[in-house]
């Protein structure tokens, strides 16, 4: 998931949504629920079900961006040296090659290899992508200890790496 930055106006209050935000149909009167620590915006005409539903998908975001931050390697200023750094972060990249998720999902072979090293922290829409494209839940794609426990499935070996 992208993180957004919205500016409030210390003087006046006055805030700014990208662009996209609006887009995405939050404008005119937006409610919100507030506590010490964050503030859930909802989109008008949304029901309490679908915010639920989008909270679990927010704290199965922060629980990877945890994670991540945990395998992270704290002496380099930008988390690690990607020679240094395991190629295959992911069950997802020990199951497939590169080449293959390059063709099915239609991410750059450059992004993939960012995301397998860890260079770049996984979003939502890259984990629902892939999810979607090759059909199988995420805690078999994204979860460290799946890739011992996942046979792989049977068929074409064409994806395998």
């Amino acid at each position: 998931m992208a993180k957004v930055t919205i500016r409030v106006d210390p003087r006046t209050g006055m805030t700014y949504f990208p662009k996209g935000i609006r887009q995405e149909g939050f404008v005119g009167k937006i409610e919100g629920f507030p506590n010490a620590l964050t503030f859930t915006l909802i989109k008008p005409g949304a029901s309490l079900a679908d915010v639920e539903r989008s909270l679990k998908i927010i704290l199965d975001d922060i629980a990877l961006r945890k994670d991540q931050k945990a395998n992270a390697n704290p002496k380099m200023k930008d988390g690690g040296n990607p020679a240094k750094l395991p190629t295959r972060r992911y069950p997802l990249f020990a199951k497939y090659s590169r080449d293959w998720l390059h063709e099915v999902t239609g991410f750059s072979k450059g992004y993939l290899c960012r995301v397998a090293t860890g260079k770049v922290p996984l979003s939502r829409s890259f984990i629902e992508r892939v999810c979607l494209k090759l059909g199988e839940p995420k805690a078999e794609l994204f979860l460290p200890d799946a890739a011992q426990a996942s046979p792989r499935p049977e068929g074409s070996d064409a994806g395998f790496s």
